[in-house]
């Protein structure tokens, strides 16, 4: 059920240090978000709320050109944003166009590169270690983006690097996905590769099980979830658990089952931080929800119907896993009770609102990340011959 937001309090947030690793990117420059009166800052790049989503206000702050202007990402396309294991006020925002990383809860950015992104990881142990998909090549840093050595380059150049995700408990493991369905694995922080699996069919997604890292889902772009329990030597098509639901029974009593339409459109998969057997599937049918590792499945009844308007992103809050948030155009829906009750937010853009982030250690405060949304094409009016 769809009901007004309930106003709550505005918590003060208590700012931590940054690393020492990630402090050299700062050093010497200002911290204000304030707008040169002289410049008209457009109305992307990231928002940030201290509110539960209440209240937002942009956040896409550079610094202080020589010519008295300033830099901003407000015209960034933002499609995911990372919160650093290691600390809730490092954040990364990632895009088509690179990656830009603040240390004080996006008060102020710095790019750390400008390679066309297409896959992003972090080490959740060694902070400011980073890996990057770009299309053929997967680079890796050590130094929080100062320096991206390539540690891995694809010789078919209609192959692309399309995800990235590192072992939480063994970090020597990186896996990655490519374009044309393989999944590739390197035991050594990334200095050799090889391909273990070959899905047929891109690779969108690789998500570990943080606790029980032999357990992987990868997500693809046309069929669905996959599922191994022994780090990938076998791995099941979840589909047949997912997206066929029993609607009751025919005239001769045997089950009549029907497909979820769109439910094998992979849009993004969250395993839910307080409890790392459940999981939330985003398609292109909604969201459905297992308590189980994908043993079985519901559906989360959500304000709109199946189908009908683009989820983008997902976000769980890491120290109560009944609030849930997801993101569509301009507006995020969010639920505080597993998805009983949802309430709307509006975001103060008029661009997709492509990425969402919970901050971890403080769930009153939330980031967005927003991307270009065309405007609807105009239906042609008139007589034509």
């Amino acid at each position: 059920m769809h009901k007004n937001h309930e106003r709550g309090h505005i918590s003060a947030k208590k700012m931590t240090l940054a690393s020492i690793v990630l402090f050299f990117l700062f050093a010497g420059a200002a911290c204000s978000s304030s707008e040169d009166a002289s410049q008209k800052v457009q109305d992307g790049g990231v928002f940030k709320s201290t509110d539960r989503g209440i209240t937002w206000e942009q956040k896409v702050y550079v610094r202080d050109l020589p010519d008295g202007r300033k830099e901003y990402i407000d015209k960034e396309n933002i499609s995911f944003l990372y919160e650093d294991p290691q600390d809730s006020n490092t954040l990364y925002a990632v895009g088509p166009a690179g990656v830009w990383l603040t240390v004080n809860g996006a008060e102020q950015w710095r790019r750390i590169s400008n390679h066309k992104v297409t896959a992003f990881a972090m080490d959740p142990k060694q902070q400011g270690t980073l890996y990057l998909g770009s299309f053929q090549s997967i680079l890796k840093s050590t130094d929080a983006g100062k320096n991206w050595p390539e540690v891995y380059r694809e010789t078919r150049t209609n192959v692309r690097i399309t995800t990235l995700a590192v072992n939480p408990i063994q970090t020597h493991k990186i896996w990655a996905g490519t374009s044309n369905g393989e999944i590739l694995l390197s035991q050594d922080r990334g200095l050799s590769w090889k391909v273990v699996h070959d899905f047929d069919v891109e690779i969108k997604q690789i998500a570990i099980d943080p606790l029980a890292p032999s357990v992987m889902y990868v997500g693809t772009a046309k069929d669905g979830i996959f599922r191994t329990m022994n780090e990938g030597k076998d791995w099941e098509n979840l589909f047949e658990r997912y997206g066929i639901v029993e609607k009751g029974t025919d005239k001769r009593g045997n089950p009549k089952r029907e497909a979820r339409s769109g439910s094998e459109i992979f849009i993004a998969l969250r395993i839910d931080p307080t409890n790392h057997r459940r999981l939330y599937y985003v398609s292109k049918y909604g969201i459905l929800r297992s308590s189980d590792r994908g043993n079985t499945w519901e559906e989360l009844k959500l304000v709109t119907e199946p189908g009908t308007i683009p989820i983008y992103d997902i976000a769980i809050n890491a120290r109560d896993g009944k609030e849930i948030y997801y993101t569509t155009n301009r507006v995020i829906y969010y639920t505080r009770n597993f998805g009983s009750e949802w309430f709307t937010e509006a975001v103060p853009t008029a661009r997709k609102v492509t990425a969402i982030a919970i901050n971890s250690q403080d769930p009153t405060t939330i980031y967005v990340g927003t991307e270009f949304l065309p405007p609807p094409k105009k239906k042609r009016r008139g007589l034509f011959f």
